[in-house]
């Protein structure tokens, strides 16, 4: 804690925009939270030879990695080989062999990297949207933030689509970093797909928009298509006037409906209605001539979920009602 106190000194002190500064302190409190979450995950691997409740087992339907040494067919053996196998990986971890046997862990798959040489867990960097611009034209403003702090090495476009993407120059140690995509047809969605490179990388693909009631209707939908199982989390943030009632349909088959109250921030989780492949999410709206809410598809929760790692409010103002212009970035 002491070495977040002193890092948000240095940050306040520093001549950079106050939004900025709370970014920042949010990445670094991120990372206290993170630090402090992961080891209860890592605390679910077992030794070798043990049961999920952590009795000793010799044998039964699993896997004998060495001599006298079981694990699960849903916990993999993890070690260097031979007799120094030590551990059994749960299922949404992967093995993280060290350079013997009792340096063996780990890692979360979608959370963390292997560090071979210590043998060590490194978090992945984190990409959230940060600031939503109705425009015209219409922008979205994507914060990368390294977890590690070893300093970003990278940031990448992996695909645009009716969008100009705009990556500052990284210097080394650099840890924060804002990229801004730019709509180019204000009346065709845009896709911004990037890679952030820290000691591993992540992609990220940015999923959201924002659902406009028109002046003279009641009613907005939208679609988005190739969402993967694990985006199963869906944050809205109603507007002033908001709309009153959102359903959400997964592959065409109802999955939840949330009714709303202005400036309500809800998340829906719709885990249970996704399928392993590629899936279809609709968002149907109702509300009064003029009303919006912002809509997030994301694998981790919104802020209202309680969850110890969640996905920040995104900075917005509703704009004005621009009829034939579509407000829609991702697939």
């Amino acid at each position: 804690m002491s070495e977040l106190l002193d890092d948000l000194t240095r940050t306040i002190g520093a001549k950079i925009p106050r939004r900025q500064v709370f970014r920042i302190f949010g990445a670094l409190l991120a990372t206290a939270v993170v630090n402090r979450f992961l080891p209860k995950l890592h605390a679910q691997v077992k030794g070798c030879g043990m049961d999920k409740t952590g009795k000793c087992v010799q044998s039964g339907p699993g896997v004998m990695c060495s001599e006298g040494c079981w694990c699960p067919i849903t916990s993999p053996c993890c070690g260097t080989g031979g007799l120094g196998v030590t551990k059994c990986c749960p299922t949404k971890m992967e093995c993280c062999p060290g350079p013997d046997a009792a340096a063996t862990c780990c890692c979360i798959k979608e959370r963390e990297d292997c560090d071979k040489g210590t043998a060590t867990c490194v978090p992945k960097p984190r990409v959230e949207l940060d600031k939503f611009l109705p425009g015209p034209p219409a922008q979205i403003e994507i914060a990368v933030t390294d977890l590690s702090g070893r300093g970003l090495s990278s940031i990448s476009v992996v695909l645009a689509v009716n969008a100009a993407v705009d990556i500052p120059v990284l210097a080394p140690g650099t840890t924060f970093a804002t990229v801004t995509a730019t709509r180019i047809d204000p009346n065709a969605p845009g896709r911004v797909v990037l890679q952030a490179c820290a000691f591993g990388c992540i992609v990220a693909d940015p999923v959201l928009t924002e659902l406009q009631v028109s002046k003279s209707g009641n009613r907005a939908e939208d679609s988005f298509s190739e969402i993967p199982a694990g985006e199963h989390f869906i944050t809205l943030q109603n507007g002033t006037p908001g709309l009153r009632k959102v359903q959400v349909l997964v592959n065409d088959k109802p999955a939840a409906t949330r009714w709303l109250r202005d400036k309500n921030v809800r998340t829906i989780d719709v885990g249970s209605s996704m399928k392993p492949g590629p899936n279809t999410i609709t968002l149907v709206a109702n509300g009064r001539p003029g009303s919006s809410a912002l809509v997030l598809i994301s694998d981790i929760p919104g802020p209202d979920s309680g969850a110890k790692i969640f996905h920040p409010l995104i900075a917005w103002e509703p704009g004005p009602v621009q009829p034939g212009v579509t407000l829609h970035w991702g697939s």
